[in-house]
């Protein structure tokens, strides 16, 4: 739309900037977030069963493991959370 009209979209003028902190994580996360398992209810966190194969296949040692994991874990949730949010306002709308 940018290139086609010249004009910048609102959502990307508004765009979020990721901190360079949360970079490597999201990265690990991108990689995971297909392992994840979905149910009636909506998405399930990514299982710790498929993060600790892909930590120990990366040679993650175990305070690496666990540091990751912890940040991995907390990026999920913030998404799980925004995913819950966006599904209560589709089921809201169709009202």
């Amino acid at each position: 739309m940018q290139e086609e009209t010249g004009l910048t979209p609102p959502a990307l003028k508004n765009r979020p900037e990721l901190h360079e902190d949360w970079v490597f994580t999201q990265q690990i996360w991108r990689d995971l977030s297909g392992s994840r398992r979905y149910h009636m209810g909506g998405a399930a966190g990514i299982p710790f069963s498929e993060f600790y194969l892909w930590a120990r296949a990366h040679g993650f040692s175990c305070t690496d493991l666990t540091d990751a994991w912890e940040a991995v874990h907390r990026y999920d949730e913030i998404w799980l959370d925004e995913q819950a949010i966006w599904q209560k306002a589709q089921t809201d709308q169709k009202k």
